[in-house]
């Protein structure tokens, strides 16, 4: 399994600019404060992966934050090909399903951390272990619901999708699995 190596400096600064000349400027002014920078998809978008290479030459640690979500094969040349570009994280979207996931981590291999995004977004923290105001995606019929989230615990978050008001909706307890299951492992990987 793939273990991110130790990180001097924790902060990942967002290069959410529309152009290369904004990023680098960016880049060259903050870089010492930050462990990493992570370029997302208007900026790659608009300048290619030389924006890439442009902040990796600043010595930079790169998150690449593009959600890949296709078929598997799509997926894993996308990614061996971001591997070519030698960042060191990249997001894929966790609705592609299992095979997509490990067509993304197999085709990863070594390189860079593959970070899974998933169908919970845009929630406030609201204070004592509570989050509202969230959207969250079904992929069983492709629609979006309003979410809040409880804490249960150290290890537990209760999610509850509804429609207009809280009492009409579907709930679902995520529970956080420990680093040593290493069936974890053998199940994305195999």
């Amino acid at each position: 399994m793939f273990t991110f190596p130790a990180v001097k400096n924790p902060i990942i600064a967002a290069l959410d600019v529309p152009d290369a000349e904004q990023a680098i400027k960016l880049a060259e002014a903050i870089a010492p404060a930050v462990g990493a920078f992570k370029i997302g998809k208007e900026l790659f978008v608009s300048a290619g992966p030389d924006v890439v290479h442009r902040i990796r030459d600043l010595g930079a640690n790169i998150f690449l934050d593009l959600k890949f979500h296709d078929i598997p094969n799509t997926v894993a040349k996308a990614v061996a090909s971001a591997t070519r570009l030698d960042v060191q994280m990249l997001t894929v979207h966790t609705c592609g399903g299992t095979s997509m996931l490990k067509a993304a981590v197999k085709a990863a291999g070594d390189g860079p951390l593959v970070l899974g995004v998933t169908v919970l977004t845009g929630l406030d923290y609201a204070g004592d272990g509570e989050w509202s105001n969230g959207e969250i995606y079904s992929p069983d019929n492709g629609k979006t619901y309003s979410a809040k989230a409880t804490l249960d615990g150290d290890d537990r978050l209760d999610v509850r999708g509804y429609i207009g008001i809280s009492l009409i909706g579907r709930s679902q307890s995520w529970q956080r699995v420990s680093d040593d299951a290493p069936h974890l492992e053998k199940e994305l990987l195999h």
